[in-house]
């Protein structure tokens, strides 16, 4: 509508948000990545850059929680428990890494989005039902235990980074993975 009404609901949703976190970051990387995603939106509709340069301030700090140590990659779920990487934590992220790539071209951002999917699929997801676990939880050392529970939003999200690139790409192995997965969903949460 470019209703300035909008863009100003915009600002001071965001100056309640920052206000109670006490600024932008948060202790759960989902929160960030959600944030990011409305502001790369609130950039695109109205062009002001402050937007941007807070998505970016925020990426950074997200990719910061990547580690490989425990289950061979991934994002933790929260900054002070270094103990949970999760579908919520990752394919937001690599939706984010997405968007930024389609708008400037860089390729790092596609490279991180290429890197979250291949460690979903490789932990997260059975590639051949397309059930989606939740997460893996640390106990000891490097071993893990996954958590089984079925959510629909880990499935949106899944499907969500999985279109993304392949728009992207065109690969049709994310494309077959969207779709699995979509058709599993679509049974368990009838």
């Amino acid at each position: 509508t470019h209703d300035s009404t909008y863009a100003k609901q915009i600002s001071l949703e965001l100056t309640g948000v920052t206000t109670r976190n006490g600024g932008f970051f948060d202790d759960y990387y989902d929160d960030e990545e959600w944030m990011a995603l409305a502001l790369f939106r609130a950039y695109k509709a109205t062009g002001d850059i402050s937007y941007y340069n807070d998505v970016q301030l925020l990426w950074g700090n997200i990719q910061t929680s990547w580690d490989t140590t425990f289950a061979g990659g991934g994002l933790f779920q929260r900054k002070s428990a270094h103990i949970y990487k999760d579908v919520p934590a990752n394919a937001p992220a690599c939706i984010l890494a997405c968007d930024l790539y389609e708008n400037t071209g860089n390729s790092s951002d596609l490279a991180w989005a290429q890197k979250i999917m291949v460690w979903l699929n490789k932990t997260l997801v059975d590639s051949a039902t397309g059930l989606i676990y939740d997460g893996i939880k640390v106990y000891d050392g490097p071993i893990g235990i996954l958590h089984q529970e079925q959510y629909p939003y880990n499935y949106g999200t899944y499907l969500s980074a999985c279109l993304h690139l392949y728009e992207i790409t065109k690969q049709q192995s994310y494309l077959d993975a969207a779709t699995r997965s979509a058709n599993l969903a679509d049974s368990i949460f009838v």
